[in-house]
């Protein structure tokens, strides 16, 4: 009678670390938003160093190989429609393992419609001239929602 034995296995899978998202320099607006006015937006992130770095957005792969610390930075180089975009970030290290990441952003390139003017009182002299003698004139205003307004003032 010959030996019977049985060998149970199961293939682990190695993952490899990985984070990545819109890089600093093309999130534009309120940081960590998700939105952009960059219609050629940057991501970068971290992971194995060697390992490659894959973007999948629009239907199209962005690539670049993380450095020897495992920094990365891709660069979308096709221009993004305003918009809602699903992305995925794919690293692949040397053996095959794999990290993945999904996210979306929103490319808003539209400038948002802004009006201001001085508040009727604070308009001395003609109404409507944007000119006061006011010193602290209250000024008001519409915008999109969550629009960054910055008032500056000049020479003052």
């Amino acid at each position: 009678m010959k030996d019977q034995f049985t060998i149970n296995y199961q293939e682990s899978v190695v993952t490899l670390p990985l984070t990545g998202g819109l890089d600093v320099d093309s999130d534009s607006g309120v940081t960590g938003d998700k939105i952009t006015s960059v219609n050629k937006p940057v991501f970068s992130g971290t992971t194995a160093p060697g390992a490659l770095v894959t973007v999948s957005i629009a239907g199209k792969d962005y690539a670049a190989t993380a450095d020897e610390n495992g920094n990365w930075k891709v660069e979308v180089t096709d221009t993004l429609l305003d918009g809602l975009h699903d992305y995925t970030i794919t690293a692949t290290g040397a053996n095959g393992e794999t990290g993945t990441v999904n996210s979306y952003l929103t490319v808003d390139t539209e400038l948002p419609l802004t009006e201001i003017q001085i508040d009727a009182a604070s308009d001395s002299g003609v109404k409507g001239d944007k000119i006061t003698n006011v010193n602290q004139p209250l000024l008001t205003g519409t915008t999109e929602p969550n629009a960054i307004v910055k008032v500056v003032i000049q020479g003052g």
